[in-house]
């Protein structure tokens, strides 16, 4: 990789693909509806190292938060209940960082799926070398850093409303009038993430499964196989039948 397409850091694979293999046939293993074969062996091979192109932007962004806050008590005194509600104004307006907020580049892995597998941990963010990518696959990006701007900025957005409404307690409610996030600049990074990736097609579907290389972290939604369900089913229906057909011998 070179240019633009090479990557500024990277994090290494912790997680081998024994390890892995064995995370996937644990999370698996609870789920009985499964298509058989997705269980195989064979299949569990199809489970690949993949170094996924991402963004990690860093963000200052101008805050302005304001609510009114209020708050309220009660008591009785006689034959009377008395309310009081005092409001107050709730004004944040500052300059916040958001740090490293993930975006993939890539088309061909759904953003959900790697959104579900964060996060990883940058404090082990490399300098890029070659090195790292012997024996694994790696994919350049297609989605430059203006498309994934838009998922950026929601999720700047996310950290910061959130941030600043852990600044904001002893109110029993609080209505917000104005909440405005503005990004004044962003500084990138092109990083190389470690995942083990899977597909499986079932019935013309393609079913996607992914790893966290670094953490183990695994995400993705299993086929249910309709036929294992109705015999699981049917099973529970005639053990239903055999309990209360007992139940109604003991009573009679």
């Amino acid at each position: 990789m070179g240019g633009d397409f090479k990557p500024d850091k990277i994090i290494g694979f912790k997680l081998t693909k024994e390890n892995a293999i064995s995370d996937f046939q644990k999370w698996v293993g609870k789920r009985w509806f499964v298509p058989k074969d997705f269980k195989s062996q064979q299949q569990l091979e199809k489970l690949t190292g993949l170094y996924v192109p991402f963004w990690l932007a860093d963000c200052n962004v101008n805050a302005d938060y304001r609510a009114i806050g209020r708050k309220v008590r009660s008591w009785t005194s006689g034959n009377y209940r008395y309310v009081e509600t005092k409001e107050f104004s709730i004004i944040r307006q500052c300059n916040l960082d958001t740090k490293g907020i993930p975006a993939d580049g890539e088309t061909k892995i759904d953003d959900l799926l790697m959104e579900a597998i964060e996060p990883f941990d940058y404090k082990e963010l490399q300098d890029f070398s070659m090195s790292y990518l012997s024996g694994f696959y790696a994919d350049k990006y297609d989605v430059d850093k203006a498309q994934v701007f838009p998922r950026i900025r929601v999720r700047s957005n996310q950290a910061c409303q959130s941030f600043i409404k852990s600044t904001i307690s002893g109110y029993t409610s609080v209505s917000p009038s104005v909440e405005q996030y503005n990004i004044m600049s962003t500084n990138w990074n092109y990083v190389m993430l470690p995942v083990w990736f899977m597909t499986y097609k079932y019935r013309d579907k393609m079913y996607e499964f992914a790893i966290n290389g670094q953490t183990g972290k695994l995400a993705g939604t299993p086929p249910l196989s309709k036929g294992r369900l109705a015999l699981a089913c049917a099973a529970v229906g005639v053990a239903v039948t055999l309990i209360l057909s007992l139940i109604g011998g003991a009573i009679l």
